[in-house]
């Protein structure tokens, strides 16, 4: 679920500073997590089969106080069991792979709701990041100077 995880983390960051996504490049996820307490929360999302990585880490991050919010497919889900809060998405797809269409509409909504609750806060650090944007130049926008024909 690491695209899931790096869109939520992405949408996260327009609305907060805060955020750490947790991947565990080159075996360090224990480590990531140990830096994990009480008062943090650790957003956590898989589906079955589970990987044991996640597992662990969830349930070590529990260990160590901190809040879960989980996406998963089951509420019997291995990392639903020592979850603060658990949202459950379906999976279903009539092809081999698994859809992750309904755990993306539960990441997106995660993330307005952390802007809803955010309110100013949040207006305020997503100007600053469409400020900062701008600046940069990072949208392409057609010239306003320049006509496009379609004859030659």
């Amino acid at each position: 679920s690491h695209g899931l995880a790096l869109h939520l983390h992405y949408s996260y960051g327009l609305l907060a500073p805060n955020g750490v996504l947790v991947q565990g490049v080159g075996g360090t996820l224990s480590d990531q997590i140990g830096e994990i307490g009480g008062g943090d929360v650790l957003v956590a999302m898989s589906l079955a089969p589970y990987t044991r990585q996640t597992v662990d880490a969830v349930t070590q991050a529990r260990e160590q106080g901190a809040d879960l919010v989980v996406l998963t497919d089951s509420a019997l889900s291995p990392i639903a069991r020592s979850a603060s809060h658990t949202l459950l998405f379906r999976a279903d797809s009539p092809s081999y792979f698994q859809s992750m269409v309904g755990a993306l509409a539960l990441a997106e909504a995660l993330a307005a709701a952390v802007a809803v609750r955010g309110r100013r806060k949040v207006l305020a650090h997503l100007q600053n990041r469409q400020n900062r944007l701008d600046s940069e130049g990072a949208y392409w926008e057609e010239r306003a100077d320049r006509t496009v024909s379609a004859r030659p």
